[in-house]
């Protein structure tokens, strides 16, 4: 039996943190796994810089009501449902995702959580597990299903290697350059036809 296991932000939907600095015209918000794949880090410096620049979780769901999903990507996830189940493995936070939830037809996706640290209103990442993509891939397989995996971003390699077939779509050329030996895809039509001969 097959799964498809996908990433979501630069997938799905364009990088939310970089949209959040397009809107509040704070540049620091623009790095995101592409460049450092710590995420732990990664969420710990922007939380800072939320709390810093006095901005609410709040004021990022309601910036994110704005953002639109990549171009044929409601279609494409429902095209990917009709030919295998699908789970959307993404190390951001849930309470991020709500906004693009209903658009998506309420797919599986499995991410991080949030929580309020006690007294100071700070945001703090509560990671499903460390390492959770590539440790839901290696569970699917060790359950007997035969796993195609992609995405395109430093955090997504571990789940593409652990994957039968595993591959990059829109990576940065850093991403890519890092990892010349896995096959690189730019189109929604691209991954279909590779689902279809699968």
């Amino acid at each position: 039996m097959h799964m498809i296991c996908l990433d979501m932000e630069g997938v799905l939907i364009p990088e939310i943190w970089k949209y959040y600095a397009q809107i509040t015209g704070i540049d620091a918000f623009k790095t995101t796994t592409r460049e450092n794949p710590d995420v732990k880090t990664l969420f710990a410096e922007r939380f800072g810089l939320m709390q810093k620049y006095g901005l609410s979780s709040s004021h990022l769901l309601h910036v994110l009501e704005s953002l639109e999903p990549c171009p044929g990507a409601v279609d494409f996830l429902d095209a990917l449902r009709m030919r295998a189940p699908v789970m959307i493995l993404t190390d951001t936070c849930d309470l991020f995702l709500k906004p693009f939830m209903k658009r998506f037809h309420s797919p599986l996706v499995l991410a991080n959580t949030c929580s309020c640290l006690e007294g100071t209103g700070r945001l703090n990442l509560v990671e499903r597990c460390r390492h959770g993509k590539q440790s839901i891939v290696k569970a699917k397989r060790a359950l007997g299903y035969e796993v195609c995996a992609f995405g395109d971003s430093f955090n997504d390699i571990a789940m593409i290697e652990e994957a039968d077939i595993g591959f990059l779509f829109r990576p940065s050329v850093s991403v890519s350059r890092s990892y010349p030996g896995i096959p690189v895809y730019q189109e929604y039509d691209e991954v279909l036809s590779l689902v279809e001969t699968w």
